[in-house]
């Protein structure tokens, strides 16, 4: 009642009655949430630059992973928006389903699960992580939504089986090893846009077939290593065809390109 009084008398300033209901209003929240959390398969955060749940990892045992796997598209209520580093590292799924509404891949998210075949990524992804995908060795297709700008360094590494790649014209740049030792790839097309092809980017790609490069490139890494260990690849660059086995035609090709 003394409290009451005193606010009634405005003894205790308006403001500081509001930041005081503010913070006990957030610890109820944070209780409720980590309360949540306790009976959740996963660990997660809220992102508040995302506005939504980061799943950074899986409670259950490896030796339990469901070979057909769905991420919710909620967790209590709560939208799932990315998928955190390292979240998934070595589970055996052989499917995943990620839901709409994510936003990020991050760093590593799927590594080393090398029994997945096949996964679903949505038109809402805008961010794929570094190595998010590497040593995936049964992989065979990947379809990249557009809106996504940037494959980082060591997306797809390794990914033995991968086939067949959508690279949408959103995409501006490729990072450093991105589809190194993809050995299954055949023929890839460089989307518009793209400037720079990194160091090893194709690196170990043996059974590259066709390159298709666009009129945006103006600068490829040195002594060939974009194309390392790709004997029998075939750069198409403003319609003219070079092969990376002969290094007078890879001379050319630096030539026209600079």
């Amino acid at each position: 009642m003394e409290i009451i009084q005193k606010i009634k008398n405005n003894e205790i300033p308006r403001k500081k009655i509001i930041k005081s209901a503010i913070i006990a209003v957030i610890g109820i929240i944070v209780v409720i949430i980590c309360l949540l959390h306790i009976n959740s398969d996963y660990k997660y955060i809220f992102d508040f630059k995302l506005g939504g749940v980061v799943i950074t990892g899986y409670k259950i045992d490896p030796l339990d992973t469901p070979t057909d796997f769905e991420i919710p598209s909620h967790i209590y209520g709560m939208r799932v928006k990315g998928i955190g580093k390292r979240a998934f590292y070595g589970y055996d799924f052989t499917k995943v389903t990620l839901p709409d509404g994510l936003v990020k891949i991050g760093n590593y998210a799927f590594e080393w699960c090398d029994r997945l075949e096949e996964i679903n990524i949505p038109d809402s992804i805008k961010i794929i992580g570094k190595g998010a995908f590497t040593n995936c060795h049964s992989i065979k297709s990947i379809y990249i939504p557009d809106g996504v700008t940037r494959i980082s360094a060591f997306t797809f590494n390794i990914c033995y089986s991968l086939k067949e790649i959508r690279i949408p014209d959103s995409v501006e740049s490729i990072g450093v090893g991105a589809f190194s030792g993809c050995r299954n790839l055949e023929e890839i097309k460089v989307p518009y846009g793209v400037e720079l092809l990194n160091q090893d980017v194709f690196s170990g790609c043996s059974n590259l077939e066709t390159v298709i490069l666009p009129d945006t490139i103006v600068y490829i890494s040195p002594g060939g290593s974009s194309f390392r260990y790709c004997k029998n690849a075939v750069v198409i660059y403003k319609g003219v065809k070079y092969k990376v086995s002969d290094d007078k035609q890879m001379d050319l090709l630096y030539d026209a390109i600079y």
